[in-house]
């Protein structure tokens, strides 16, 4: 089985190597490396956790490091790419683990050179939570080597500030600066001082910051100590500390204070990547503040479609930030966004966790009883109720339609009922049809019949004409991602560079391939307005999809 998953284990064990003449065959890594490459060729598995285990996160990603070293030496390309995604994933949860990953790739050469590229590229987009992470032990500035320290903290690709090049040189003084010696009572001789060859080091690093970047008055400076002297922020009310710097930020853009200006954009960039819920905080302090801090609600903008659910529905409902902390006049421009990828069902719990933080403000009756907590006032109700309506029910699952949206009393028996046929004519899909209307391109506007699959979702077609040509119309869903409404030429498959595109919309019906209602995006060919779309059973009955 090895010989078969490695050429290097076939020539070793069956080719022409030294080693296959002996009883034994001698690899310069460890056990458990070996291990986890031996399990792979057996079972195409490369979880490592079982044999790297463990409290601590930086022997388990050097570790990693490790086993692509051997995978790419062994020539195993699948292990190797599994490593490599996993690394990414723990650095994009973790992202001061990027500091860990490039120090050993770096000090292993030319076979991780990916990884140590793509750990760069991490630190030089967000060197503030790569650097200075706010668990002191896990990964960071403090896991560097020394020879990497000037590379990787006075690097000019990066955006970090001239005070967080400071603190990154403060801290991995103080690491190294814990190497004590034991006098003969036990008693630590030099905990606090730094050993000579790392005074000489740190000293010669500090005379490249550029001290002078800080804005006339110190407030830059006041900024960062007030930062040093509490604790990390998810110990407090980040949520005020948020909003506080939001207003810092269109201070010093007001008394035209740039470095100041740069210093809080990149510290709310750092808490938003730790913290994706709080993008919606800054979304929202910054849009009610308007041009000043123009850059600061698009960054957060930007961060809430990358991760809707992270940043509207936080694993913790009394968590900070999420859809939560929006005002109502935002809440249809965020959580009916066209850019988002959302699933309606997560549009639904948007609209849900709204509507619990607004019942939430009772009125106290004489004797001090709250009288209303959980009824919703009627301002609340009216804006959920219309915000409702925009929910394409249809694409949200049976189940959690009937355990979830119906319990919930949001959305009207009307709705439901419409949402329930149009899921059980997608179940027997035999003799549906699909209607399109009110396409900008008139073309594509008519009845469509299923024929077919593509990747196991039914495809439906139309003949037509096109520029003059008798042609066929599709709708598929490629992928299992982007429905799209498309001429495929005829003997290629869906989904390739020679279609010709009219109009696509994102798939958010849970993996359940129904066709959207609404929601459809030009492309090349396609002309505003976009299209609806309607699923028809076998008598010529017209559901929204």
């Amino acid at each position: 089985i090895l010989a078969a998953r490695s050429k290097v284990f076939r020539r070793m064990l069956y080719g022409e190597f030294r080693e296959t003449s002996s009883r034994e065959v001698r690899l310069d890594y460890t056990g458990a490396v070996l291990r986890v490459v031996v399990e792979f060729c057996f079972t195409d598995d490369g979880n490592a956790s079982h044999h790297f285990g463990g409290p601590k996160p930086e022997s388990f990603v050097r570790s990693l490091v490790r086993v692509s070293t051997a995978a790419h030496y062994l020539d195993i390309p699948h292990l190797e790419t599994d490593v490599f995604k996993k690394l990414t994933d723990m650095i994009v949860e973790l992202p001061s683990l990027a500091c860990v990953v490039y120090n050993e790739s770096i000090n292993i050469g030319n076979p991780v050179e990916a990884l140590s590229r793509m750990a760069q590229k991490k630190i030089r987009a967000q060197p503030g939570s790569c650097l200075l992470p706010a668990k002191e032990n896990v990964g960071g500035v403090r896991s560097l080597d020394e020879s990497l320290l000037e590379t990787i903290v006075f690097d000019k690709q990066s955006r970090i500030s001239e005070f967080d090049k400071f603190q990154c040189l403060q801290q991995w003084a103080e690491r190294g600066s814990k190497g004590s010696v034991q006098g003969t009572e036990g008693i630590s001789k030099v905990e606090s001082e730094l050993s000579e060859k790392i005074s000489t080091t740190i000293t010669n690093l500090a005379k490249q910051l550029d001290l002078s970047r800080r804005p006339a008055g110190g407030g830059g400076i006041l900024l960062h100590r007030r930062w040093e002297r509490q604790p990390p922020f998810d110990e407090l009310m980040p949520e005020s500390f948020v909003r506080s710097l939001v207003r810092v930020a269109a201070a010093a853009h007001y008394l035209d204070i740039p470095h100041l200006e740069t210093d809080v954009f990149q510290k709310l960039t750092d808490m938003i990547a730790q913290l994706p819920s709080l993008a919606c905080v800054v979304c929202d302090e910054s849009i009610n503040i308007g041009n000043p801090v123009e850059a600061l609600s698009k960054m957060a903008e930007k961060k809430i479609r990358a991760q809707p659910r992270k940043s509207l529905l936080p694993a913790k409902e009394n968590f900070f930030g999420g859809v939560r902390s929006l005002d109502e006049s935002l809440l249809e421009k965020i959580v009916f966004d066209k850019q988002s990828k959302m699933t309606e069902f997560e549009k639904f719990q948007c609209l849900q966790h709204w509507v619990k933080r607004g019942s939430k403000k009772s009125v106290q009756g004489t004797e001090g009883i709250s009288k209303v907590e959980s009824e919703l006032s009627e301002e609340i109700s009216k804006t959920i109720t219309n915000l409702a309506k925009q929910l394409d029910l249809s694409r949200i699952p049976v189940l959690k339609l009937t355990s979830v949206v119906e319990q919930s009393h949001l959305v009207t028996r009307d709705d439901l009922y419409q949402a329930y046929r149009s899921r059980a004519l997608c179940a027997g899909r035999i003799d549906n049809k699909i209607v399109v209307e009110g396409a900008g391109t008139p073309e594509v506007n008519g009845t469509y019949i299923q024929e077919g699959e593509h990747h196991g979702t039914p495809m439906y077609h139309m003949e037509g004409m096109w520029e003059d040509r008798e042609i066929v119309f599709s709708i598929f869903l490629n992928n299992k991602k982007i429905w799209y409404i498309s001429i495929v030429p005829k003997g290629k498959k869906p989904g390739k560079y020679t279609d010709i595109d009219f109009y696509k919309c994102y798939d958010t019906s849970d993996n359940c391939g129904m066709i959207p209602f609404k929601g459809w995006r030009l492309l090349q060919n396609g002309k505003i307005p976009s299209p609806t779309c309607f699923v028809t059973d076998c008598f010529d009955n017209k559901t929204s999809m």
